[in-house]
């Protein structure tokens, strides 16, 4: 008969392989999550050097090398941090898979001693060989499949959270009072230029913008 031990065997071993995939793709979604506002400012500078609509206040105030650097720096220094991460999950999942394969070899010695010495025969021997690779490859495949739900549930609860956040400030409670007709605005000797730029957009502006123009 087929020893039970040997199914049990490849559970266990199983279990740290299970542990370090859940640890590593929590720290992955983490990075991720914590990288989210740096990752979309860095986006949005890359965003400003390609559009036409921001192309001239970049060229007044020179700053392209600037917004160039902030994303090329960010992305370099992101895609180092999350390499080294993989890195690390593959260097663990290589070792434990190797174990998982030193076991599995055990398996495969202790059938080929039954076939030998007790008389098995051969097809038996070739659904046994099956019968280890299809369980330790089903219960590999069913650890992901928590893991993936695991991490999912969370998202969803963080998701949650988040659109359940109550206003930090309160909203006011005093009626402004709708004026009939728009004020006059004024303009008197303005000037501006742009951050790391000496020249003026315009200088010494004056306007006068009459109520309902």
């Amino acid at each position: 008969l087929f020893n039970p031990y040997i199914g049990l065997l490849l559970l266990f071993i199983s279990l740290p392989y299970f542990i370090n995939d859940k640890f590593f793709r929590r720290k992955i979604y983490e990075f991720g999550f914590i990288q989210t506002e740096p990752s979309r400012m860095a986006s949005r500078s890359f965003g400003d050097l390609r559009s036409v609509r921001t192309m001239f206040e970049i060229a007044v105030s020179n700053a392209f090398p600037y917004l160039d650097n902030k994303y090329h720096e960010f992305q370099e220094w992101y895609a180092k941090k999350y390499l080294k991460i993989l890195r690390k999950w593959a260097a663990l999942s290589n070792t434990l898979g190797t174990a998982e394969d030193i076991v599995q070899m055990f398996c495969y010695i202790l059938l080929i001693k039954q076939f030998v010495f007790e008389r098995v025969s051969f097809g038996t021997l070739t659904y046994r060989f099956r019968y280890i690779e299809i369980f330790k490859n089903s219960t590999s495949g069913f650890f992901q499949y928590l893991n993936d739900q695991y991490e999912s549930s969370i998202r969803l609860r963080e998701g949650y959270e988040i659109f359940s956040t109550k206003p930090y400030i309160k909203d006011g409670n005093i009626n402004i009072k709708v004026l009939a007709i728009g004020p006059d605005v004024t303009l008197k000797d303005v000037n501006f230029s742009y951050p790391r730029s000496e020249k003026f957009i315009y200088k010494n502006l004056n306007l006068n913008i009459k109520s309902g123009e």
